[in-house]
């Protein structure tokens, strides 16, 4: 009779190799693998100025015996861990580990990050000139690291001045429309400190004149 290991077909099949058995064989064939089927965090994204606690979660295919996430280990049924007092940008590095797979331990690794942004503004105001305060009390906010935006304002029926504020450190803007048309803005520059509780230098840019009804505005 033919040895298991004489036999080319079976033995290519199971991926055989001499001195392992028919059943190790066998578990390393059906064996179903590792892997991150995925992982968040939460938020994402964070103010510049802020500390806040960021949320790492994950979901697996397979069966760990144990993982590190940013080279903590954490225990093997765990599957979230909250980082306190995050205020920086960060990526975040899981790694899981099967010590019990067949042929020898498995890992299987995956990264997800936070980013820190600074917060802009813009909006309408019957001042032609704003403070701090001012700024931050613009309609109009998001967190983004670049000066480029395009939004539309209303400046009711009698016309009111077109704000737009970004961190200063993104430099100088190249140009503005309004309506379409080439503008130049009145630029200024205010020190903010944001309800996050940065204080930097922002960009002002404020429309010549006051405008009025919906102002479509192009920054970039």
């Amino acid at each position: 009779m033919a040895k298991f290991s004489e036999a080319p077909g079976i033995a290519g099949l199971l991926n055989y190799k001499p001195g392992v058995s028919v059943a190790d064989a066998l578990d390393q064939l059906l064996y179903p693998g590792l892997s991150i089927t995925a992982l968040t965090v939460t938020p994402s994204q964070i103010e510049q100025g802020a500390s806040v606690p960021v949320t790492v979660a994950w979901t697996i295919s397979g069966t760990i015996t144990g993982q590190t996430l940013e080279g903590i280990t954490v225990p093997a049924a765990d599957r979230s861990k909250v980082f306190p007092g995050v205020s920086a940008s960060n990526t975040f590095d899981l790694t899981v580990t099967d010590a019990a797979a067949p042929g020898g331990p498995t890992t299987a690794s995956r990264s997800a990050s936070v980013t820190v942004l600074p917060r802009r503004f813009w909006g309408v105001s019957d001042s032609p000139a704003l403070d701090s305060a001012g700024v931050i009390a613009l309609a109009g906010s998001e967190l983004s690291g670049s000066r480029a935006k395009s939004f539309t304002v209303d400046g009711g029926a009698g016309g009111k001045f077109v704000f737009f504020a970004y961190l200063a450190s993104l430099g100088a803007h190249t140009g503005a429309k309004l309506y379409g048309f080439d503008e130049t803005m009145v630029v200024a520059t205010v020190s903010v400190t944001t309800a996050a509780g940065l204080t930097a230098n922002y960009t002002v840019l404020r429309s010549p004149e006051k405008q009025a009804g919906a102002v479509p505005v192009e920054i970039v």
